[in-house]
Protein backbone atom coordinates (compact mmCIF):
# COMPACT_ATOMS: atom_id res chain seq x y z
CA UNK A 1 0.00 0.00 0.00
CA UNK A 2 3.05 2.43 0.86
CA UNK A 3 4.53 2.15 -2.16
CA UNK A 4 1.26 2.42 -4.31
CA UNK A 5 0.81 5.67 -2.53
CA UNK A 6 3.64 6.81 -3.15
CA UNK A 7 3.66 5.92 -7.01
CA UNK A 8 0.25 7.74 -7.29
CA UNK A 9 1.13 11.03 -5.00
CA UNK A 10 3.29 12.64 -8.25
CA UNK A 11 0.20 12.28 -10.17
CA UNK A 12 -2.05 14.14 -7.68
CA UNK A 13 -1.46 17.76 -9.04
CA UNK A 14 -2.45 16.77 -12.13
CA UNK A 15 -5.45 15.01 -11.48
CA UNK A 16 -6.23 18.33 -9.47
CA UNK A 17 -5.62 20.42 -12.17
CA UNK A 18 -7.56 18.95 -15.24
CA UNK A 19 -10.80 19.18 -12.43
CA UNK A 20 -13.29 22.18 -12.79
CA UNK A 21 -16.86 20.66 -11.28
CA UNK A 22 -18.79 17.91 -10.60
CA UNK A 23 -20.08 17.71 -14.64
CA UNK A 24 -16.15 16.59 -15.48
CA UNK A 25 -15.29 13.92 -17.63
CA UNK A 26 -11.76 13.02 -18.10
CA UNK A 27 -8.91 11.30 -19.16
CA UNK A 28 -5.28 10.91 -18.39
CA UNK A 29 -1.86 9.06 -19.44
CA UNK A 30 1.33 8.70 -17.19
CA UNK A 31 4.44 8.09 -19.09
CA UNK A 32 7.94 6.12 -16.57
CA UNK A 33 10.59 8.94 -15.32
CA UNK A 34 13.01 7.75 -17.68
CA UNK A 35 10.78 7.64 -21.39
CA UNK A 36 8.66 10.67 -21.57
CA UNK A 37 5.71 10.65 -23.72
CA UNK A 38 6.64 7.96 -25.98
CA UNK A 39 3.40 6.68 -27.77
CA UNK A 40 -0.04 7.99 -28.84
CA UNK A 41 -2.96 7.93 -26.34
CA UNK A 42 -6.38 7.95 -26.33
CA UNK A 43 -9.27 8.89 -24.17
CA UNK A 44 -12.97 7.72 -24.67
CA UNK A 45 -15.28 10.29 -23.81
CA UNK A 46 -19.11 9.50 -23.61
CA UNK A 47 -20.59 13.18 -24.79
CA UNK A 48 -24.29 13.81 -24.36
CA UNK A 49 -27.40 15.57 -26.59
CA UNK A 50 -25.83 18.94 -28.15
CA UNK A 51 -28.08 20.83 -25.70
CA UNK A 52 -25.49 21.53 -23.54
CA UNK A 53 -22.31 23.73 -23.95
CA UNK A 54 -18.76 22.38 -22.90
CA UNK A 55 -15.36 23.21 -22.34
CA UNK A 56 -12.49 20.90 -23.04
CA UNK A 57 -8.59 21.75 -21.53
CA UNK A 58 -5.66 19.62 -22.04
CA UNK A 59 -3.55 19.02 -18.84
CA UNK A 60 0.13 18.04 -18.66
CA UNK A 61 2.60 17.45 -16.20
CA UNK A 62 6.03 17.77 -16.90
CA UNK A 63 9.73 17.35 -15.59
CA UNK A 64 11.96 20.22 -15.51
CA UNK A 65 15.14 21.31 -13.19
CA UNK A 66 14.96 24.59 -14.68
CA UNK A 67 11.91 27.13 -15.25
CA UNK A 68 10.74 25.85 -18.54
CA UNK A 69 10.09 29.79 -19.86
CA UNK A 70 10.60 32.02 -22.83
CA UNK A 71 9.27 30.47 -26.45
CA UNK A 72 9.19 26.88 -25.13
CA UNK A 73 5.96 25.14 -26.54
CA UNK A 74 4.18 21.38 -25.90
CA UNK A 75 3.86 19.97 -30.02
CA UNK A 76 0.60 17.92 -29.84
CA UNK A 77 -1.44 16.79 -32.84
CA UNK A 78 -5.12 15.38 -31.97
CA UNK A 79 -7.07 13.41 -33.27
CA UNK A 80 -10.93 13.47 -32.32
CA UNK A 81 -13.38 10.29 -33.62
CA UNK A 82 -16.83 11.21 -33.81
CA UNK A 83 -19.49 8.73 -33.13
CA UNK A 84 -20.22 8.29 -36.95
CA UNK A 85 -16.33 7.20 -37.14
CA UNK A 86 -15.61 10.67 -38.86
CA UNK A 87 -12.19 12.16 -37.70
CA UNK A 88 -11.79 15.86 -37.21
CA UNK A 89 -7.43 16.62 -36.39
CA UNK A 90 -5.78 19.60 -35.12
CA UNK A 91 -2.08 20.62 -34.73
CA UNK A 92 -0.88 22.78 -31.22
CA UNK A 93 2.21 23.82 -29.88
CA UNK A 94 0.73 24.65 -26.56
CA UNK A 95 2.31 27.39 -24.94
CA UNK A 96 4.66 26.85 -21.43
CA UNK A 97 5.18 30.57 -20.95
CA UNK A 98 1.63 30.67 -18.91
CA UNK A 99 1.00 33.15 -16.36
CA UNK A 100 3.02 31.73 -13.31
CA UNK A 101 0.69 33.45 -10.31
CA UNK A 102 -2.46 32.06 -12.44
CA UNK A 103 -2.98 28.51 -9.88
CA UNK A 104 -5.91 27.21 -11.78
CA UNK A 105 -3.58 26.69 -14.82
CA UNK A 106 0.10 26.32 -13.65
CA UNK A 107 1.64 24.81 -10.56
CA UNK A 108 4.98 24.07 -9.63
CA UNK A 109 5.67 21.55 -7.07
CA UNK A 110 9.84 21.13 -7.18
CA UNK A 111 10.94 19.58 -10.52
CA UNK A 112 6.97 19.56 -11.55
CA UNK A 113 5.17 21.33 -13.66
CA UNK A 114 1.46 20.70 -13.81
CA UNK A 115 0.16 23.10 -16.97
CA UNK A 116 -3.80 23.26 -17.90
CA UNK A 117 -4.65 24.78 -21.19
CA UNK A 118 -8.05 26.26 -22.20
CA UNK A 119 -8.43 23.79 -25.56
CA UNK A 120 -12.23 25.31 -26.73
CA UNK A 121 -15.28 26.91 -24.69
CA UNK A 122 -18.70 27.06 -25.78
CA UNK A 123 -19.03 23.61 -27.51
CA UNK A 124 -22.34 22.21 -28.85
CA UNK A 125 -21.74 18.70 -29.32
CA UNK A 126 -23.78 17.58 -32.49
CA UNK A 127 -23.29 14.15 -32.49
CA UNK A 128 -23.62 12.36 -28.74
CA UNK A 129 -22.26 9.12 -27.80
CA UNK A 130 -19.04 8.19 -27.63
CA UNK A 131 -16.15 10.45 -29.19
CA UNK A 132 -12.40 8.91 -28.78
CA UNK A 133 -9.77 11.31 -28.22
CA UNK A 134 -6.28 10.42 -29.46
CA UNK A 135 -3.06 12.59 -29.12
CA UNK A 136 0.65 12.18 -30.13
CA UNK A 137 3.59 14.02 -29.48
CA UNK A 138 4.09 16.00 -32.37
CA UNK A 139 7.81 17.58 -32.38
CA UNK A 140 10.71 19.15 -34.19
CA UNK A 141 12.38 22.20 -34.03
CA UNK A 142 14.52 23.97 -31.34
CA UNK A 143 12.03 25.73 -29.24
CA UNK A 144 9.89 22.16 -28.24
CA UNK A 145 9.99 20.60 -25.21
CA UNK A 146 11.11 17.48 -25.42
CA UNK A 147 9.22 14.42 -25.53
CA UNK A 148 11.60 12.80 -22.21
CA UNK A 149 10.45 15.93 -20.02
CA UNK A 150 6.59 14.98 -20.50
CA UNK A 151 5.41 12.16 -17.62
CA UNK A 152 2.00 13.01 -17.97
CA UNK A 153 -0.94 13.87 -20.79
CA UNK A 154 -4.71 14.31 -20.40
CA UNK A 155 -8.18 16.01 -21.44
CA UNK A 156 -10.84 16.80 -19.18
CA UNK A 157 -14.32 18.12 -19.92
CA UNK A 158 -16.76 20.20 -18.29
CA UNK A 159 -20.06 20.14 -19.39
CA UNK A 160 -21.51 22.61 -17.03
CA UNK A 161 -19.64 24.90 -18.91
CA UNK A 162 -22.12 28.03 -19.31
Amino acid sequence: MKVWFSLFLPILPLLWSCQTNGGLKWGMETFGHDEGWNRKVSFNLDLPDSTARFGMDICAQIYGREAVIGNMSLPVAMTFMAPDSTLYCDTLRLPLNVRRDDKHHYNRNGHLITVNWPYREEIVNRKPGRWIVSMEYNGSGSDRLPAENVLAIGVSINMNNK
